[in-house]
């Protein structure tokens, strides 16, 4: 018979228990950073599930990666509208708001401090 192959969902959770010490010496503001993380992730469950055979925890790394950057984009993008005087909501060319950089995420958390 072959092998069952676990969803990324499931390779994320498994990561996560793997790190349950790690979490557990973290302060408790970086103990919800760090479940954030491993919630965003998910997000990316299509791609991760194409590469989690060869190794699931670089897969479950590189989830964190895009998504750190594209809220880094989007931030960036905020400010210098901000720094700009420009009102968010404005469209960008294709129809996106010009306050994502034309890059669809997640809302933010209600913990993080808008700009």
């Amino acid at each position: 018979m072959g092998r069952t192959i676990a969803t990324f969902h499931q390779l994320i959770e498994q990561t996560r228990a793997r790190f349950a010490p790690f979490r557990r010496a973290l302060r408790r503001e970086d103990q919800q950073v760090f479940d954030e993380l491993f919630e965003r992730a998910k997000y990316y469950a299509a791609s991760g599930t194409m590469e989690a055979d060869a190794e699931p925890f670089e897969a479950v790394v590189l989830a964190f990666l895009l998504e750190q950057q594209k809220t880094l984009r989007a931030l960036e993008t905020r400010l210098k509208e901000a720094e700009r005087g420009e009102t968010s909501g404005a469209k960008a060319p294709g129809g996106c708001a010009a306050s994502d950089g034309g890059v669809e995420t997640p809302p933010f958390p209600s913990s993080e401090v808008a700009l």
